[in-house]
């Protein structure tokens, strides 16, 4: 790690600065900064090279007894220049650059505010050193935005959620709004886009954010209140629902660090696709062992409804299905098997699916090599967490799918640390469904390999389904702060206009190579297939090329991409690069420029849409041909297209 200290200046004149109460720093490259202004209140902007983002914006904590950042008096300030580098467990790359400013504000009342500005954006978070337990009241966390953004916002009160963009006018003041949201520029000269979100949200709510009634361009946040009484409620009464509530959002340490409120700034659309401030952001792991992580594919059976076609016995939640899919996983060479809800009595792990024979299942997978996955309703689990841990792991569980959170509260965000660490020290992987938004927990427990917090493949077992333009949306929004389990890999391919929801055979809208696609495009450590393996049988070259591609990856580029409009990205493993294509609603013809493969020759295998997709959405044309980096590669999307490619270095 290199750490470059540089006060702001020395110390008389510094005592002059505190006088005037302004500060400023500025990213590495200049492009941004922020001021942070002093006086009955605490301010900050944000200024994007001549473009001011935020006007000065207030911050403060709210306390039982007190406000902190209400008459404010600085008694110290320190401004750094750190240079350091990841090294992730898994991810988009082996390597990111740290490269931040830092400025860290204490005030007189044992609290500090530090600001952090990267080239890609910039964060605030409180720090505090109280004695004994604390009662947070309620945050201030406030955008004063000089200008009427178009805003891409959830359509629903929640994650799962299609992604609408309107202007910041036409926003519903009472809408509460879930992060990430996207803004980006009227103005035909600002090109650069901003994403809202926070990081290292541990032991406290979720923000979420709604149009201020005081400002035409102001967003402020809000936090559910802490629960103190509840009944079962939500989908099949699968969630506590709060009853009553305290009226306070948090209860916790006096002395920590809190959630950062981060803003993302990026000049093109592209750099969203190859975005990890969430991950600089968030805290470190302080296991130092973390070799037994391995992401991987997972066959899945849900999204079939366990529908088997050409098989001599009946499908369903029952011993033969089960092992049939084990020995699909084998042959396939996937590493890991899900066994979704039904296994067990939902509130009772105790009690077995007696038609499934599970003893004899996880000998089986064990024998095959295969690691089996269980899933596990979120309050049931941690209702006795330790010891639901311990019968999982004992069945011959390797991780744990833990689903239905569904709360935003300090209470139910208490868990997903909880869990996490109560799994690595049982050396279990971990996917998050039915929670909230990844804000970085899996740099600090690697044993989390994915998160849902989106409109995944699984509602295209209802109503209208996926389009491809969400299909961009997840990967430029979604995907920017984390990785999500959209659970790719739909092989009923349906042109616009044709898609019927199916829960018996479902479809997805788009093409075959779209759906390729995305299993590159899309980052996610625990990768589910979600098609029947008797539909994936029917393509077997095109399913061998699915089952090699890499779930963890050394590097990744954003070669370019529009939000609302395509992508094309790359990303490498060992010698070989993989790259993806997707388009939206209409046929695009997109050039990928090789020329950071480097020196040698390459051989491109290339799977794209077929002469026909355009009205047959499940064909597929695999070609190959010679590539080096001097190579333009021609990549036509068909209408709701993509475009995978598999680019092999030859003579290694």
């Amino acid at each position: 790690m290199k750490i470059l200290f540089t006060s702001l200046l020395p110390i008389l004149i510094l005592q002059s600065a505190f006088s005037q109460k302004q500060f400023t720093i500025f990213s590495p490259k200049k492009d941004i900064s922020v001021e942070v202004s002093i006086g009955n209140k605490i301010y900050y902007s944000v200024k994007y090279k001549e473009t001011i983002i935020t006007l000065p914006s207030s911050l403060s904590l709210e306390l039982r007894k007190k406000t902190l950042g209400i008459q404010p008096k600085v008694i110290s300030c320190k401004e750094n220049k750190i240079e350091n580098t990841l090294k992730p467990v898994w991810g988009k790359a082996t390597e990111i650059a740290n490269n931040y400013t830092a400025l860290v504000l204490t005030f007189e009342g044992n609290y500090a505010i530090e600001f952090r500005v990267y080239d890609d954006g910039m964060a605030y978070r409180f720090c505090t050193t109280l004695k004994d337990k604390i009662t947070v009241v309620n945050e201030v966390v406030d955008y004063q935005f000089n200008e009427n953004f178009d805003f891409y916002f959830p359509e629903n009160e929640g994650y799962e959620s299609k992604f609408a963009l309107r202007d910041f006018y036409s926003l519903d003041k009472g809408k509460q709004l879930f992060l990430p949201l996207a803004l980006q520029s009227k103005s035909k000269l600002n090109t650069f886009k901003i994403l809202l979100t926070e990081a290292d949200v541990i032991d406290y709510p979720s923000l979420i954010l709604r149009k201020s009634e005081d400002w035409l361009t102001n967003m402020y946040g809000t936090f559910k209140k802490y629960p103190t009484a509840f009944n079962q409620g939500g989908y099949l009464d699968y969630t506590p629902i709060a009853t009553t509530e305290a009226d306070f959002i948090a209860l916790t340490a006096g002395t920590r660090t809190f959630p950062w409120r981060a803003m993302v700034i990026v000049s093109s659309d592209k750099e969203l696709l190859n975005q990890d401030l969430v991950y600089k952001l968030a805290k470190p792991s302080t296991i130092k062992d973390w070799s037994w992580v391995q992401p991987g594919l997972c066959a899945w059976e849900y999204w079939t409804n366990l529908h088997l076609e050409g098989v001599d016995f009946e499908t369903g939640q029952n011993k033969n299905t089960y092992e049939y899919y084990i020995n699909y996983a084998t042959t396939n060479k996937i590493p890991y098997m899900l066994m979704d809800w039904k296994w067990s009595h939902v509130h009772d792990f105790g009690l077995l699916n007696k038609t499934m024979d599970l003893p004899y299942l996880m000998k089986l997978a064990k024998e095959k090599n295969v690691k089996i996955v269980l899933w596990t309703l979120a309050h049931t689990l941690y209702n006795g967490l330790e010891k639901n841990l311990d019968e999982m792991k004992k069945l011959g569980a390797s991780g744990v799918k833990v689903d239905f959170f569904d709360r935003e509260d300090q209470l139910s965000n208490q868990m997903y640390e909880r869990i996490a660490a109560a799994c690595a020290q049982r050396q279990m992987i971990v996917d998050f469904h039915g929670c909230a938004k990844p804000s970085g927990l899996h740099k600090a427990y690697p044993n989390i390999l994915n998160y849902e917090a989106v409109m995944g493949n699984e509602y295209n077992l209802l109503g209208e389904g996926n389009s491809p333009l969400h299909h961009l949306h997840c990967a430029f929004i979604r995907g920017a702060i984390g990785p999500f389990d959209y659970t790719p890999g739909g092989f009923r391919n349906t042109i616009a206009g044709e898609f019927k929801a199916n829960t018996a055979q479902p479809q997805v809208q788009g093409t075959r190579a779209n759906q390729m696609a995305m299993f590159i495009a899309y980052e996610a450590g625990l990768q589910m297939l979600c098609d029947s393996p008797t539909e994936y049988t029917k393509s077997p070259e095109l399913f061998s090329l699915l089952t090699q591609i890499p779930k963890t990856w050394d590097k990744t580029i954003a070669l370019d991409g529009n939000i609302n409009e395509y992508l094309l990205l790359a990303r490498k493993s060992r010698n070989n690069w993989y790259l993806a294509a997707m388009t939206n609603g209409d046929e695009r013809t997109l050039m990928a420029d090789l020329s950071f493969l480097g020196e040698g020759n390459y051989k491109a295998t290339m799977v794209c849409d077929g002469i026909n997709a355009n009205k047959i959405a499940k064909e597929y044309k695999i070609t190959t041909q010679k590539v080096t980096a001097a190579t333009k590669l021609v990549l036509k999307l068909a209408k709701g297209g993509g475009a995978f490619v598999k680019v092999e270095k030859e003579g290694v």
